[in-house]
């Protein structure tokens, strides 16, 4: 595995897709200008490489036309750059109709220069079962697509584009450049996309506005998601914090612990079913106490402020993990049986804006094992409960809870036995690999 889960998902992806007959399995890399093809392609290589996989890259601008025949004053600017910079015919003729049709390629090939316009020589050397990259613009083109196993598209904004153009181009082309973009660029792809929509085209999205991380989009096969339990799965809570917190909750209405330690055990059910401050309000009642809305305030921030502490620590590699789900184009989910001040501990942490959906039992007033608050989780996030693995310590059943629900439920270890037949990891990093295995499944 690379440090890129996005790379390894599809890799794992193209390596199960392979066809089994020895035929080169050609991967069309595609997007705008600047949108990260020939990166990707050369990144996507490395990985294929380091599995063992025979990989190819053939890109798609040794195949320029030269500087005579790709400027036609007769045509618009946009026209000129679709129809006239790219001899497609000698593409599909030299290479990927050899592919399909010898399953092998031992040849060398003509490739433009651009900055010189001079033609050079490329060798194409290329066995059965190699995994070919063809990176480069225009690829959904009709002469171009029945020769494309699988099309990955980068999507990035024109602001972006823009932005890359200035660095890359810039420089060594001067401000022509940027005109170009403008006038003649920008406007063929624009014209292409709507002609050629990726996500009616492409197998795999990934959104590639960050070189660093990649986000996937669009992925074969149906929509996914990943559930998260909280305490003791991505988040510390240990006893002595459990005690710790207790206790200064008591103090802080005034109370000695003992005063409080049965009834609070007892009512737990009632006090993560519904706002932390009706619970007080209740407790004061049932216990004949006489804290103040000031002390019960106190009491609340007493408890934010000690359960905080195990979010300021969340467990190796919870973090890493939530975001992954994410960047694999999944959707994610918090599903936590707690107190009513969670939402704002998850706002103020490194979870924050990671979760699709948060599901509090203090919120939905239903506690896990209950199958309706796993259900209702994949209503939110519009992901069939089949579609759905819930990751959690195995506390309060609720394992058994999201598969009553039609889950896959996955337990994580976390130091304390626990009864299970289904799968388990030993740690959340754990979760990434199983989560790009099941995605290679398509």
């Amino acid at each position: 595995m690379s440090d890129e889960p996005v790379l390894d998902a599809l890799a794992a992806l193209l390596v199960r897709r392979r066809t089994t007959d020895g035929r080169p399995y050609v991967v069309g890399v595609t997007g705008v200008d600047t949108a990260g093809k020939s990166r990707m392609a050369e990144r996507l290589r490395t990985v294929l490489h380091a599995r063992g996989v025979p990989v190819a890259v053939v890109h798609v601008d040794d195949f320029h036309r030269p500087r005579a025949e790709r400027y036609d004053s007769t045509l618009p600017a946009p026209r000129q750059y679709y129809e006239l910079s790219i001899d497609f015919a000698r593409l599909v003729a030299e290479v990927l109709a050899p592919l399909r049709t010898d399953g092998v390629l031992h040849r060398s090939v003509a490739a433009l220069d651009l900055p010189s316009d001079e033609w050079r020589t490329v060798r194409h050397d290329i066995g059965p079962g190699t995994v070919v990259i063809l990176e480069g613009v225009f690829l959904y083109r009709a002469e171009v697509r029945p020769y494309v196993d699988l099309f990955v598209h980068l999507d990035v904004g024109e602001d972006t584009v823009l932005e890359r153009a200035r660095q890359r181009d810039l420089p060594t082309q001067g401000a022509e450049v940027m005109r170009k973009y403008a006038d003649k660029y920008l406007p063929a792809q624009r014209a292409y996309l709507e002609e050629h929509p990726p996500r009616e085209l492409a197998h795999v999205v990934i959104d590639n506005s960050r070189w660093e991380e990649p986000v996937v989009r669009v992925w074969p096969g149906r929509s996914r998601a990943v559930l998260f339990d909280l305490w003791k799965t991505l988040v510390p809570l240990p006893e002595e914090l459990k005690r710790r917190t207790f206790e200064a909750t008591a103090a802080a209405l005034g109370q000695h612990p003992g005063d409080l330690a049965d009834v609070w055990k007892r009512t737990r059910e009632k006090r993560e079913t519904g706002p932390f401050a009706a619970y007080l309000d209740w407790l004061r009642d049932e216990v004949a106490g006489a804290w103040s809305p000031a002390q019960a305030e106190e009491a609340a921030a007493t408890r934010r402020r000690l359960h905080g502490e195990a979010f300021a620590t969340p467990l190796p590699g919870a973090v890493e993990a939530v975001a992954a789900a994410g960047r694999l184009g999944l959707r994610t989910a918090l599903v936590s049986n707690c107190a009513s001040d969670v939402r704002e501990m998850v706002r103020g942490s490194a979870f924050a804006g990671r979760f699709d959906e948060l599901l509090l039992s203090a919120e939905t007033g239903v506690m896990k094992p209950d199958p309706e608050l796993f259900r209702t989780a994949a209503v939110r996030l519009g992901v069939p409960p089949e579609a759905c693995l819930f990751v959690g310590d195995g506390t309060d059943g609720e394992l058994d809870g999201a598969v009553a629900a039609g889950m896959t439920a996955v337990l994580v270890e976390c130091g304390e036995p626990r009864s299970w037949t289904g799968p388990r990891i030993a740690s959340l990093p754990e979760l990434t690999d199983l989560l790009i295995t099941d995605l290679a499944k398509g």
